[in-house]
């Protein structure tokens, strides 16, 4: 047994060397133990029935030795492939050259740069509403070279011209919801007198197999996308994953329902959700894309590692530059109950890097 409540976050060495030798473990479901794979420790949820469920654990597993014998092994194999030097310690340098990323960039993209890229007042409005988000996910896109390609999905022509003009990748391409096979051809010029050009793929990103060859980018960017969809977020992740190429990067932007926005909201008696509503149908009769799930920094943490990414950088952050110090009381809330207080900004920005295939197609986490 390695239970514990509250937890700062923390790993525990006991807990490793009990997997490493092949025991069948129970752990809290909290903090770092909601990471552990399903396949290797059975996890208790902390609160009301805590010790009924840990009773039918200990009596499953009296009852069933096999079942305990093939969990242990599991994890004594997972223990011997995921926590050795070399996979340790080269998390470690991702980890390392992450934080140096944004050293290494060309040069810094401003919001009046993206600025210069827009057609009309109404994307000018959208651009200052939305240029923290926008900045933000170019500072963690990893930078590109001559020979290396990058696709946007959802791509609306904002950042689009920045991932060649001051990222640097020589190959630029975006996709879009839409038809599939069909393919729209975009140009655009700065006011400066800067012009890029790209090829827009259209496709239904939860149906449609993407229309590109195995391993044929460097980088994905998939921004504020996975929350509008409606059924199968792993069929996007499994052809991101297989479009990439090996060590290959998924960055990844989508609203935090567990920002202390959210939770501020949620103890107030209101949806957390940061756009959960209907939409009004515009005058043609056509309805914008809503927020069909949200998703907090836990789950899409393991979203990339259940569609084989190693998360080389998972952080939140606000989404404009208006302040909520009405949100503010919430954090003494937290604290008072000594619940984790990170990963509270409204945005979640995430960097994966393709290290596998998809581990798990149907996580049990994420579908019924």
């Amino acid at each position: 047994l390695n239970l514990r409540f509250p937890t700062l976050g923390e790993s525990s060495g006991s807990l490793l060397r009990a997997l490493g030798l092949g025991r069948a473990v129970l752990v809290s479901d909290v903090g770092s133990f909601s990471e552990f794979p399903d396949a290797v420790c059975l996890k208790v949820p902390v609160g009301g029935g805590e010790e009924e469920i840990l009773y039918e654990y200990l009596r499953l597993l009296v009852t069933r030795p096999d079942l305990a014998r093939a969990m242990g092994e599991r994890a004594r194999e997972w223990v011997a492939r995921e926590c050795n030097w070399s996979t340790v310690a080269e998390q470690y340098e991702t980890f390392l050259r992450t934080l140096a990323l944004p050293l290494n960039k060309p040069s810094r993209v401003s919001a009046e740069y993206i600025a210069e890229w827009v057609p009309d007042e109404a994307a000018r409005q959208y651009i200052e509403t939305h240029k923290i988000r926008l900045v933000k996910t170019l500072e963690i896109i990893p930078p590109g070279a001559p020979d290396q390609s990058v696709l946007e999905m959802g791509a609306y022509m904002q950042i689009t011209p920045a991932l060649k003009t001051k990222l640097g990748y020589g190959y630029v391409r975006g996709c879009y919801y839409g038809k599939a096979g069909r393919v729209d051809h975009r140009g655009a010029v700065s006011q400066s007198g800067e012009r890029f050009e790209c090829d827009i793929d259209l496709f239904d990103a939860e149906r449609d197999p993407f229309p590109y060859a195995a391993e044929s980018f460097d980088t994905v960017v998939c921004g504020e996308l996975i929350e509008h969809l409606f059924q199968d977020p792993m069929f996007l992740m499994t052809e991101v994953n297989r479009i990439l190429k090996p060590g290959g990067h998924l960055v990844l932007t989508t609203p935090n329902i567990c920002s202390l926005r959210g939770v501020s909201a949620i103890l107030q008696g209101f949806h957390p959700g940061f756009f959960h509503a209907y939409i009004k149908p515009s005058e043609d009769g056509s309805v914008d894309a809503r927020h069909n799930r949200e998703y907090s920094p836990g789950e899409v943490y393991r979203l990339l590692l259940d569609a084989g990414f190693e998360v080389a950088l998972i952080e939140t952050g606000p989404f404009g530059e208006e302040a909520h110090p009405e949100h503010e009381w919430a954090w003494e809330v937290l604290k008072e109950r000594q619940m984790p207080m990170d990963l509270r900004g409204d945005g979640i920005y995430a960097v994966g890097r393709k290290v596998s295939g998809v581990l798990q197609r149907w996580p049990d986490w994420l579908y019924s």
